[in-house]
Order: C-alpha cells, then structure tokens, then sequence
C-alpha cells in the first residue's frame, strides 16, 4: 500500500473548568490511511449487530489511539469496528447520519 490518503482522527476529552463544570475539548490529528472496500463478511456482520458499514479505512497500528469519531474524504464517520493486525489497525466506519426524521 502506498499510504496516500489521509483522515482526521478526533478525540473528545473533558477538563473542568474553575467551577468544576466539564469543558469539551476537541483534540484533532491528520493520519495517513488506505482505502478499503468493505469485504461483503464485514457488511454482513454489520448488518446484523444493526450498524451500516459505510467505509474502511487501514492505519498505521502506531498512529490509532483508540479514537471513536473520523473525518475521511470531507464526511464524518464513527468507528463500529476495529481490527488489529499488528502493524496496521483496519477501521469499519459508519457514516454519521442526522438523527431527525422527516415529518410530515
């Protein structure tokens, strides 16, 4: 592989504030990854546990640190799946959809 894409990776910590009210902080970090297709067992699998498995991407096992929230290819995503494989860390990720319903 050639690792010439890249995703942000996004961690959401919480620090109090002076008055003991937890502050959102938002750490960002851009990663390069490959691309994958999503393998018609991991789309099956997902369908089962309830969860669409809209993307996958492969990083650098050394660069993951365990972060639940990806930008890749200007959409947001949440991880659902991960997959050590040593060196590498394959992600399944399911893209962040509106929680609103159309109402009519």
């Amino acid at each position: 592989m050639r690792w010439t894409e890249t995703c942000i990776l996004n961690k959401k910590s919480y620090v109090p504030d002076d008055e003991g009210v937890p502050q959102e902080i938002l750490e960002q970090r851009t990663v390069f990854c490959n691309s994958y297709s999503v393998a018609t067992q991991a789309w099956s699998t997902a369908k089962l546990a309830d969860y669409q498995a809209d993307d996958e991407i492969q990083l650098r096992t050394c660069d993951y640190d365990g972060e639940l929230d990806v930008i890749y290819r200007k959409r947001e995503y949440t991880v659902v799946h991960v997959m050590n494989q040593g060196d590498n860390t394959r992600l399944i990720l399911e893209h962040k959809r509106s929680d609103k319903k159309n109402v009519e």
